[in-house]
C-alpha cells in the first residue's frame, strides 16, 4: 500500500468520460454507479463523505461526485455447483451443496425488502432452478430441490453458469446486483468457455461477484484431489481467520504439503477466481464446514449493507472496446481514520466502451 501525505489506498472503479479541449472533464446529467467497500481496523468505515475521496481518470481530477453509504433492494443470484465432487462425502458429513443451501437461507433473512433472487445450478449442464422473484418462499423451494439433486458426474460448467448469471442479472433494474458462486473447484468441461471471455463479461456487467470455495468437514484433502496432507485442514483453521483467509494465505500452508506432480491446479484457479471477483468489487471466501459457510453468507450480507454508492456526472465517449479505469483515493484529511495503513478498499475495476 502506498501513502503520500495523507492520501492512501488506490482502488479502481468504472466510468465513461469525455475530456474538454482544456483538459477538464466534460459532464452531463447522466449518472454512473459503482459500489465501494471500505474496511478499516476490523470493521466497515461508515462515516465517509464525498469530501473524503479523490478521484481521477488518467491522472486527471474528476469532480461532481456523490458518495453515500446505502442499503438498497438487491438482485441476488445464487449459482451452485452440483457436480459429483460437491456431493462426494466418504465420511457421511454434510455435503457442500447442502452447506450452500443452508447458508443462503440465512442470507435471505437479512435482505432488504424489495430484493429479488434467482437460483442456478450447474454440473455437466446449467439449469435455472428458480427464475428471478421477490418471493422468498419460492426461492427456498428451489434450495430444497438443490439439496435433493444427486449426480455422479464430475463435469463442472463454471464459466457457462457464470455467463448465465451475469446475463440474467443484467436484465434486472435494481441498482445493486450480486452473484454468489459456490463451488469446490474449477472449470473442467469439454464445453469450456475461455476464462478471458468470462472476465470480459464480468467487467462489462455491473454485478458484484462473490465466490465461496466450500471445503467439506474432514474432507479438505479430498477436495484437492487427495493431493494434500490431511493435517493441513486443522492448520488452516487454527492459523488463518475466516475474514483474512485468502488465496495467498491458504497457499502459504498448502504449498509445502503439495505434490505438484498430481496437483498442478491451485495456482491457476485460485488466481483466476481472485482476479475475476476483484474486477467486480467482490472477493473469494474459503470457509471450512457448515458453520463457516453460513458465516460467510452472513458476512456477504453485512458487507452489502455497508457499501458506499459512488455516482458522478458523465458523458459516454472513447474508442469502442477500450477499457476505462478510474483511480480513487481515500483521504484522511480530518484525521478520523484509525490505522490508515490497514484501510482496504474494494470496487469494480472498470468497464468497456460499447
Amino acid at each position: 500500500m502506498k501513502q503520500a501525505g495523507k492520501t492512501f489506498v488506490v482502488i479502481f472503479c468504472f466510468v465513461f468520460i469525455v475530456f474538454g479541449q482544456d483538459g477538464t472533464v466534460a459532464t452531463s446529467k447522466s449518472r454512473s454507479l459503482a459500489w465501494v467497500t471500505v474496511w478499516n481496523n476490523g470493521g466497515f468505515l461508515d462515516n465517509l463523505k464525498a469530501s473524503d475521496i479523490e478521484t481521477s481518470l488518467d491522472n486527471r481530477k474528476l469532480e461532481g461526485l456523490n458518495f453515500e453509504r446505502k442499503s438498497v433492494p438487491t438482485t441476488v443470484g445464487l449459482i451452485v455447483d452440483i457436480s459429483g465432487s460437491m456431493k462426494s462425502d466418504t465420511n457421511n458429513r454434510l455435503l457442500r451443496d447442502r452447506m450452500a443451501a443452508t447458508g443462503f437461507r440465512r442470507f435471505l433473512e437479512t435482505c432488504d425488502a424489495g430484493s429479488e433472487y434467482f437460483v442456478i445450478s450447474f454440473g455437466k449442464d446449467v439449469n435455472t432452478l428458480s427464475d428471478t422473484t421477490s418471493d422468498v418462499e419460492q426461492t427456498k423451494k428451489a434450495l430444497s430441490s438443490l439439496e435433493a439433486t444427486k449426480s455422479d458426474e464430475h463435469k463442472s460448467l463454471v464459466y457457462e453458469a457464470l455467463t448465465a448469471g451475469f446475463n440474467k442479472a443484467s436484465e434486472r433494474t435494481n441498482t445493486k446486483k450480486v452473484l454468489i458462486l459456490v463451488s469446490d473447484g474449477w472449470e473442467n468441461s469439454d464445453k469450456n468457455i475461455p476464462f478471458s471471455e468470462v472476465e470480459r463479461l464480468a467487467k462489462k456487467q455491473d454485478a458484484l461477484l462473490y465466490f465461496i470455495y466450500v471445503l467439506a468437514e474432514n474432507d479438505f484433502a479430498q477436495s484437492f484431489n487427495n493431493a494434500l496432507n490431511p493435517k493441513i485442514q486443522s492448520m488452516l483453521v487454527k492459523k488463518i481467520s475466516l475474514q483474512s483467509r485468502n488465496f495467498t494465505s491458504i497457499m502459504s500452508i498448502i504449498e509445502p504439503e503439495m505434490n505438484p506432480a498430481v496437483f498442478p491446479y491451485p495456482l491457476r484457479f485460485g488466481e483466476d477466481y481472485a482476479r475475476l471477483t476483484a474486477s467486480t468489487g467482490g472477493r473469494v471466501f474459503y470457509p471450512y464446514g457448515q458453520d463457516e459457510t453460513t458465516q460467510v453468507f452472513e458476512m456477504i450480507a453485512n458487507e452489502l449493507k455497508n457499501q458506499y454508492l459512488l455516482s458522478y456526472n458523465q458523458d459516454i465517449g472513447g474508442k469502442k472496446g477500450k477499457f476505462k479505469r478510474l483511480e480513487v483515493k481515500i483521504k484522511n484529511s480530518g484525521g478520523n481514520i484509525k490505522d490508515p495503513q490497514k484501510v482496504l478498499v474494494r470496487t469494480r475495476a472498470g468497464y468497456y466502451v460499447d
